[in-house]
């Protein structure tokens, strides 16, 4: 008696998440207009299949509902058949609409269609019902950022491996052109698919070319539902998986199947994206579990997309899924998974000893997020031309930039100076400004706390309450610390202040105190912050938040000028000024005329286009 209370709490508790969930799908991944129609054909004959129609009501409550049970195909079709192109058709399917020849997706992709599927509710039993809805959350500033650079990464890589316990598979080939699965339908003809989304495949080039053994901890059986085993290795010789030792008796007997038939192939390289579903939270129905966090191959001679010499997209009957127990995912030798995350390290560059990154705006939003998800605390430096010249006489500052997790150029001077030196083009240009004003984006849609502390009297609260206000989030503070300075012993500051930082247990901490002092807080004090999942130093970027230094208009900006603008504001920033613009520039000349590539520096200078 007192668990039916319980049970309708928790059932209004799913239908609401659902109905958030739909909504984000059919706003942020299809982009409905406003203009276009809808029609969802459902049926209710298992509870989730039953959940989710009453969401999509709820969600969208001027679309046309269908229950495919009380009418005959023939109506259903016709209903199709009259949406204009443009509108969006849902299906919700406890096993799969039957409809003669009619192949549901594929006619309403002919017709110029959207479409959501969820299909096979009823492999999904009633305790991985809150799972299935959780994996239905579409988080764009998550996935379309981690997806395209995973993509940009396999679509280069010339080799990769994968690490297990013990075991490693080498492709000692490029891949195929990755596919992507994470509700980005830009540059496609047909929009939606079947969710929850959250994927990127391949395969490789060669499959002659991959040699080693994975760990298997899951994979799907004839039934199309995932059996999770005691991890076994999969041994893999020329590309064909040849040996299977500790195997659990029905595996052996579906590769025994398959090799009966046809090679069993090692084709697709499947990487999940979708944070809801891993190896310790399952869910049965092997469409949705492919998206799992982690990585996926196929055995078989089966592939949809991939055309191979002698096998044809049509070739071969069985595709079977196996789930991999990777620890480290390397393409070209950069770790791109690393024990459950996506870490996708960004292109660096060095000039005068100091390392930075070259990172994209999409991608630099996606580490973000994965280090606030994360529990190790990540630093973020913003290096200048007058950081590089402070490290250049200043060993220890050197070390703790390049100690950094993350150093982000800041400056064009950077740009002009890495051409110079190795003749490298820094693709992406990040600012300061433009860091900190994406993670406090990202604190105020994750709910994570962010702490302004330095900056000149006055500016920390200033440039919090901005940021208050443009994302209406109130878990933006300000302290503003007492004398700061750099002894012999190290930074000199009182531990009030320091204190003070672990009362407001940030998640996120933005130091402005300056050139240095900022850089040895954070490496001196983040030991002692448990609560900090990143600190960043930002100097003046504080005060332009603040709106007390208006940042250099666009065209100045593009142009290189930022110093010029900085100096019309602030004549008295003369000296620093002059070592940024013609101090720096003359130590990068010396050098190159050091190294005897004086002109192709010149060479280089001339081809960048910013």
């Amino acid at each position: 008696m007192c668990l039916f209370p319980f049970m309708l709490r928790h059932m209004e508790s799913l239908l609401a998440q659902a109905t958030t969930h739909v909504g984000d799908i059919v706003r942020k991944a299809i982009r409905l207009e406003q203009n276009q129609g809808v029609l969802v054909v459902y049926d209710r004959d298992c509870p989730l299949a039953a959940l989710l129609t009453d969401a999509y009501r709820a969600a969208l409550p001027e679309a046309q509902f269908l229950d495919f049970n009380a009418v005959p195909p023939a109506r259903v079709i016709a209903s199709m058949y009259r949406c204009a192109p443009g509108d969006l058709v849902v299906c919700i399917q406890s096993s799969n609409f039957r409809l003669n020849e009619f192949r549901v997706r594929i006619e309403l992709f002919k017709r110029g269609l959207k479409a959501i599927e969820h299909t096979h509710m009823n492999r999904i039993p009633p305790e991985q019902v809150a799972r299935y809805i959780a994996a239905l959350a579409y988080d764009p500033d998550y996935l379309l950022p981690l997806g395209h650079a995973l993509k940009g990464r396999l679509d280069r890589c010339s080799h990769a491996r994968v690490r297990c316990k013990d075991t490693e598979l080498v492709y000692q080939t490029g891949m195929e052109s990755a596919k992507l699965n994470v509700g980005d339908y830009t540059r496609m003809k047909n929009v939606g698919g079947t969710f929850p989304i959250g994927e990127g495949f391949t395969e490789p080039k060669d499959f002659s070319r991959v040699n080693g053994a994975v760990r298997i901890f899951a994979f799907a059986g004839e039934d199309h539902l995932v059996r999770m085993v005691e991890p076994f290795i999969l041994q893999i010789e020329r590309g064909i998986a040849t040996h299977w030792p500790g195997a659990p008796a029905e595996f052996c007997a579906v590769m025994e199947t398959v090799r009966a038939e046809e090679t069993a192939y090692v084709r697709e390289f499947g990487l999940g994206l979708n944070r809801a579903m891993d190896k310790a939270h399952v869910v049965s129905d092997i469409t949705a579990y492919e998206r799992m966090n982690g990585m996926h191959l196929s055995l078989g001679a089966k592939h949809t997309i991939y055309a191979k010499p002698g096998l044809s997209r049509k070739h071969g009957r069985y595709h079977i899924d196996v789930f991999v127990d990777a620890q480290e995912i390397f393409l070209d030798d950069e770790c791109i998974f690393r024990q459950g995350t996506y870490v996708m390290p960004a292109r660096t560059h060095e000039v005068l000893g100091v390392r930075m990154h070259d990172i994209s705006p999409l991608a630099l939003r996606a580490q973000l997020q994965t280090w606030l998800d994360g529990n190790t605390p990540r630093v973020i430096v913003t290096p200048n031309p007058e950081f590089i010249l402070h490290a250049r006489r200043d060993p220890a500052f050197l070390a703790l930039l390049n100690r950094a997790d993350l150093a982000v150029p800041d400056g064009i001077g950077l740009i002009y100076a890495v051409a110079a030196l190795s003749g490298a083009h820094v693709q992406y240009r990040q600012t300061g400004v433009q860091v900190l004003e994406e993670l406090a984006a990202l604190c105020a849609k994750k709910w994570k706390s962010l702490l302004l502390f330095g900056g000149a009297h006055g500016s920390a609260e200033a440039a919090a309450t901005a940021l208050r206000q443009r994302w209406s989030y109130q878990n933006i503070h300000a302290y503003e610390p007492g004398m700061v300075s750099v002894t012999a012993q190290g930074l000199d500051i009182a531990q009030a202040d320091v204190h003070a930082v672990r009362l407001h247990a940030p998640d996120v901490i933005a130091v402005a105190l300056g050139q240095g002092k900022q850089e040895r807080f954070i490496f001196e004090h983040l030991p002692f912050l448990p609560s900090v999942r990143i600190a960043i130093g930002i100097g003046g970027a504080m005060e332009m938040i603040a709106g007390r230094l208006p940042r250099a208009p666009e065209p100045w900006r593009r142009a290189g000028f930022e110093w010029l603008w900085r100096l019309r504001l602030e004549p008295w920033r003369v000296r620093r000024i002059f070592r940024a613009t013609i101090i720096f520039p003359l130590v990068i000349a010396w050098v190159t005329l050091k190294q005897s590539r004086f002109l192709r520096a010149l060479k280089a200078l001339r081809s960048l286009k910013y």
